[in-house]
């Protein structure tokens, strides 16, 4: 899009933003599917359709983001750091902002959203810290012993093979590097949830429930983390419950999974 007037860019995403919102909410029977519909016809939006769904998506997520991002930089002030499944790069720029003394190498299997991240990271002023990569977490393009740390949040469980992933996460390990995979906790109950849900807006509801709802009911149970780990090259996981505020609500969201090389 070289070459447009200046502010045509941000001018072309409010406006789709707007039609977007206006076509679903002008139609009452279709209020219900108010989130998954955004989402899908974010996502098909020429040019600026993949940052439009990254940044419905990373909305509700936002207390998420920066529970992962604090856990990790206060275990990773330094060293090389790679995070699989980079999404719209929000990840990155929360733990790049909180550990200037980490190198980090984040990469995605989709080569728009690796533009997406790329974007969102140098427009933090992150660029020199933060490399963005394309790249699938089953045959990550590194060498052996490359990192002192691997982090991954939901992309592990949405990976085809996840004990290859967990191979290829210890294959670039450096010894006594550490892994850690966050994903939402399948063992917070759902009336926890809907405690959360009820702060929300009706038209945030929806949208609540087909990003954040849909991820924790797809979510690994404990039982299923420590039978991947167990055959794993690993052999075990630590596994603990990190708490996040979602609308103001704080509650045991996540569960982290160390891995130690």
């Amino acid at each position: 899009m070289a070459g447009l007037p200046k502010g045509f860019k941000r001018g072309l995403l409010f406006g789709a933003l707007f039609a977007l919102f206006w076509g679903v909410l002008a139609d009452r029977r279709r209020r219900g599917a108010l989130g998954g519909e955004m989402i899908e016809r974010a996502g098909a939006l020429p040019f600026v359709g993949p940052r439009l769904s990254a940044a419905l998506r990373d909305r509700l997520k936002e207390g998420v983001y920066r529970a992962v991002a604090e856990d990790v930089a206060s275990k990773a002030p330094s060293g090389e750091l790679l995070e699989l499944g980079s999404g719209s790069g929000r990840l990155a720029v929360e733990i790049g902002r909180r550990a200037r003394d980490l190198q980090i190498t984040t990469m995605d299997p989709s080569a728009e959203l690796v533009q997406v991240a790329e974007y969102r990271i140098h427009s933090a002023g992150l660029g020199r810290q933060t490399k963005v990569v394309h790249g699938d977490p089953r045959d990550i393009p590194f060498p052996d012993c490359s990192f002192d740390y691997v982090v991954s949040l939901r992309s592990f469980r949405r990976a085809d093979a996840p004990e290859r992933v967990l191979g290829e996460i210890h294959r670039v390990l450096r010894p006594g590097g550490k892994a850690w995979i966050y994903d939402f906790r399948k063992e917070t109950p759902e009336e926890a949830w809907e405690l959360v849900r009820q702060k929300l807006s009706l038209v945030m509801q929806p949208l609540f429930d087909s990003s954040i709802m849909a991820s924790w009911r797809a979510a690994y149970n404990e039982a299923q983390i420590d039978l991947y780990a167990a055959d794993s090259s690993f052999k075990q996981a630590t596994l603990e419950a990190i708490p996040a505020e979602i609308a103001g609500v704080q509650i045991r969201a996540l569960t982290r999974a160390t891995l130690q090389r």
